[in-house]
């Protein structure tokens, strides 16, 4: 079989239009994806409360296991942002590589104007927002106490003078 047709649009489509699922007998949804799509959306909005509290008895349910999910993602969030700044602190002076003591810098001093303009309050989010605008080039890795130091000093980080 090739195709397959939908009885809700009632439009011969090719399989990969449909859906995967563990339940039919072809492993597809009986609809076509845009039709799946519109009837799923419909049924929210015509479910709003019943869907919210059936929401937030999974997240209640399955905290644990979220919680845990979430902490998973974060890491390899880091991870991959650390990756790309090079590992380590940018600072001549110092070259710091335990990721415990890494935390991100903007080169421009501007980092309070950054996450006010951005809404972002920094902390893990910033880790997802800098991956979703492709690593912006006036970031860099710096160790705390070249990170705190530089705020100190004026934006300059105490070991390159």
């Amino acid at each position: 079989m090739i195709n397959k047709r939908c009885p809700r649009c009632r439009v011969i489509k090719s399989l990969n239009e449909f859906h995967k699922s563990i339940h039919a007998k072809d492993e597809l949804k009986y609809m076509c994806a845009v039709c799946n799509n519109k009837a799923v959306r419909n049924y929210r909005i015509r479910n709003k409360e019943q869907v919210k509290a059936r929401a937030l008895l999974n997240r209640i349910v399955n905290k644990d296991k979220i919680s845990q999910q979430r902490k998973i993602i974060r890491a390899e969030q880091k991870s991959m942002v650390f990756q790309h700044y090079g590992n380590k602190c940018n600072c001549p002076g110092c070259g710091e590589t335990n990721a415990i003591f890494l935390s991100i810098d903007h080169i421009n001093n501007d980092g309070n104007q950054y996450r006010k303009r951005l809404k972002n309050r920094g902390g893990t989010s910033q880790y997802s927002w800098i991956i979703k605008n492709n690593f912006p080039s006036d970031l860099q890795i710096l160790c705390f106490n070249c990170n705190h130091g530089k705020y100190i000093n004026g934006g300059v980080c105490p070991h390159t003078e």
